[in-house]
């Protein structure tokens, strides 16, 4: 990777411009969306981002989601009136919002005054933690937590949210969001391949109305998401719980994304099934 003084070169240069010429030659508004932006860190990258958020054209805005402020040259661009920050704070929810979110969500839940002040304290107005909660809170059990959290930490809290979530769902929907906790996006097709079940697209469907944490990633709702939050404890107690059938999950999804050409999703998971020849074979196809 190049050092500091290597920000600059030509090459980098060369290949900034290039990306900038192609943004323009769009002609039309463009958004480009960079999520988990904290994963990359090699100085040559960064670079690249760097120039680049110099010379963003003006018919381009781009959203970058990070857990930490990227080296790309913040200050600079904050003091040149380029960018926006929002940090954590910034996307907290008020009280007031607080009260605003459950109120809407309907009478049925009948949260009180003295409720929403204890869901907000516990989650300092975390959204994903106050979508838990709302999920949740037909669980008696849940409610009668709320005054008895303690210093639980957010990871311990979402964990049992999510548990709470997920023993509130009939047997046959707790083992789908199970097993497809493992893929990191789904289609009907592949979540048929790996539940073993038919109608995948109408369960899909079904969740993302009732809110519960996936969302669809094409406007023709073929293609879903988990959010990371929900999948990770759902895939960990899968793993914990049955390694045998998270390793069959692998292994179905392994080959179904290797037969639809999928190549980089095959081989996430030949890999964590331990298929190194099916894992080696979908390298070789995508280099090509």
């Amino acid at each position: 990777p190049p050092s500091d003084d290597d920000f600059a070169s030509p090459k980098l240069r060369t290949r900034t411009d290039w990306f900038v010429d192609r943004l323009l030659k769009t002609g039309a508004p463009v958004a480009i969306f960079l999520d988990e932006f904290q994963v990359l860190t090699n100085k040559s990258v960064l670079a690249f981002f760097r120039e680049l958020f110099e010379h963003v054209p003006a018919n381009v805005r781009i959203f970058v989601g990070s857990r930490s402020v990227p080296d790309i040259g913040m200050a600079k661009l904050l003091v040149n009136n380029q960018t926006t920050l929002l940090r954590a704070d910034d996307l907290r929810f008020s009280r007031l919002e607080v009260e605003h979110f459950f109120a809407s969500r309907g009478a049925s839940l009948n949260v009180s005054r003295e409720e929403v002040e204890s869901i907000y304290l516990h989650t300092e107005g975390w959204p994903a933690a106050l979508q838990l909660f709302h999920l949740s809170l037909a669980n008696p059990d849940v409610r009668r937590s709320l005054g008895d959290f303690g210093a639980s930490r957010p990871r311990e809290l979402a964990e049992y949210l999510t548990d709470s979530v997920l023993s509130l769902q009939p047997p046959e929907d707790q083992e789908f969001l199970l097993r497809t906790s493992l893929l990191s996006r789904m289609t009907a097709s592949l979540c048929d391949e790996v539940t073993g079940r038919s109608r995948s697209q109408d369960t899909l469907l079904r969740l993302e109305r009732s809110g519960l944490f996936i969302r669809s990633l094409d406007a023709e709702g073929r293609w879903f998401k988990y959010h990371a939050l929900f999948s990770s404890f759902l895939a960990e107690e899968l793993r914990t719980e049955k390694p045998e059938v998270a390793r069959e999950v692998h292994q179905r999804a392994a080959a179904w994304n290797f037969r639809n050409g999928c190549y980089e999703d095959a081989i996430h998971h030949a890999i964590s099934s331990r298929d190194c020849e099916l894992a080696a074979e979908a390298m070789n196809e995508w280099a090509t």
